[in-house]
């Protein structure tokens, strides 16, 4: 619930954060948009996953062109 939600925010971003910057790094891609993208719904100012989610689709957009 939203409630519930607002009570553990810090822990979800922390934990959304770390499981982005975790499937980031296998190269899954998809999975870690997912994640970086709660994190900024969670907290729309947080610049690491504004970076992130910049990062990931910089480098999804060299992908496609080779």
């Amino acid at each position: 619930t939203n409630g519930e939600k607002e009570k553990y925010k810090k822990e979800l971003i922390e934990a959304n954060t770390y499981l982005g910057y975790y499937f980031y790094l296998k190269g899954e891609r998809e999975d870690a948009i997912k994640y970086w993208t709660e994190v900024k719904t969670l907290d729309p100012t947080n610049t690491q996953a504004e970076t992130a989610l910049a990062e990931i689709n910089k480098s999804t957009a060299t992908k496609k062109k080779r």
